[in-house]
């Protein structure tokens, strides 16, 4: 948890010189994280770092193809896209009771 801490305190230091201070200064850093995440599955480091990848070349390929405008919109078009087919990512951790929790995928109630 430190080194995360201090990782996004370099990465502050790192953003201040080249850009102004404003209230939402970090959301575009946050939505393309979480897409990356959500894709790759939440318990699963290897998974988000793929996750990352395939979202970076997804912007890279809708942007020089299509339009520039696809860049903005791709990070919030992987989220819904895959919390609508596979909510718990495409390669999410095992679920095991009393370690994550509830799975997504698993129904509430027994059959």
């Amino acid at each position: 948890m430190g080194a995360g801490a201090a990782l996004a305190a370099l990465g502050g230091v790192l953003l201040a010189p080249i850009t102004l201070l404003y209230p939402d200064m970090g959301v575009w850093v946050l939505v393309r994280g979480f897409a990356a995440m959500t894709l790759g599955g939440f318990g699963s480091l290897p998974g988000a770092v793929l996750g990352g990848l395939i979202l970076g070349v997804m912007e890279l390929v809708l942007g020089a193809y299509l339009s520039t405008a696809f860049i903005d919109i791709s990070a919030y078009v992987i989220v819904i896209a895959v919390l609508l087919l596979r909510p718990t990512g495409c390669s999410a951790a095992k679920c095991r009771a009393g370690l994550i929790g509830r799975c997504p995928a698993r129904p509430p109630f027994p059959s």
